[in-house]
């Protein structure tokens, strides 16, 4: 089922899908929620998906600006924001504990996420992601293609 929630910087799209224990997934950078759709497939008979398109991807609102499927321009917004949006959902589903699975720049967000709202998750994952932060390099590869 298709959902959305205001937030403070926008509206943030997303799929509720399955039953059973609450795992969200988040995707990373230059993505959007598809890319867990076979994932979706192998988990929604044994658990209540929740897959955003983060803010500035997919269906998902920056500050009320729609990227049409691409990421905004990151120096838009920071990982906290965006962990606040994942709260958001939460709420919005009144969610009081989930596990939380990130893929790449989806794993700072659930980095900054745990740090802030560490009693609302029942566990974490970090999927080809890292505890440290990237460098400049990798930064401006990244935003090179925003451009």
């Amino acid at each position: 089922m298709q959902k959305h929630c205001t937030w403070s910087h926008g509206t943030i799209h997303y799929k509720l899908v399955g039953k059973g224990t609450p795992v969200l997934l988040l995707h990373g950078f230059g993505e959007d929620s598809s890319i867990w759709n076979e994932q979706i497939k192998a988990l929604e008979n044994n658990c209540l998906l929740i897959v955003p398109d983060l803010p500035g991807t997919g269906a998902s609102e920056w500050n009320n600006v729609n990227s049409k499927g691409s990421m905004a321009n990151p120096s838009l917004f920071t990982i906290d924001q965006l962990s606040e949006s994942v709260y958001a959902i939460l709420q919005n589903e009144h969610i009081s504990q989930c596990y939380l699975l990130g893929h790449s720049m989806g794993g700072y967000i659930t980095l900054a996420y745990a740090k802030k709202y560490s009693t609302t998750l029942k566990g974490f994952g970090l999927i080809h992601s890292t505890a440290f932060a990237d460098s400049e390099e990798k930064k401006r590869t990244a935003y090179a293609v925003l451009k």
